[in-house]
């Protein structure tokens, strides 16, 4: 979700974005989700969005999608995603950003 546009968007060169929205979300139209995007790319971000057949609700697919763009980044090792544990080392961190909406999730590594 877009609640303002800054007057200037700021270096995110090497900042990797995850944004999922859903295609019947009725709270955040999809062409808010779409400007995210395109203001995070903007300013640098690697940004990798997807749409799914949901609406506002946070739905098993866009774990499954969320736990792959992590799994591409190297932040979950294989063997720490059957649910014994975070997966994440003390050196990598994560950071969970909700953008007003579980389904307008943006998973940021800082």
């Amino acid at each position: 979700m877009v609640p303002f546009e800054p007057e200037e968007l700021g270096d995110l060169g090497g900042v990797r974005v995850l944004i999922i929205g859903g295609k019947e979300d009725m709270l955040i139209p999809r062409e808010n989700t779409e400007r995210l995007a395109e203001m995070l790319s903007d300013a640098g971000a690697e940004v990798t969005a997807h749409f799914t057949d949901a609406g506002h609700a946070l739905t098993n697919t866009e774990l499954v999608l969320a736990k792959r763009w992590l799994l591409s980044l190297g932040a979950v090792p294989p063997a720490a995603t059957n649910g014994a544990g975070s997966g994440t080392s003390r050196g990598q961190r994560l950071r969970l950003q909700r953008c007003a909406a579980p389904v307008s999730s943006a998973l940021v590594d800082a």
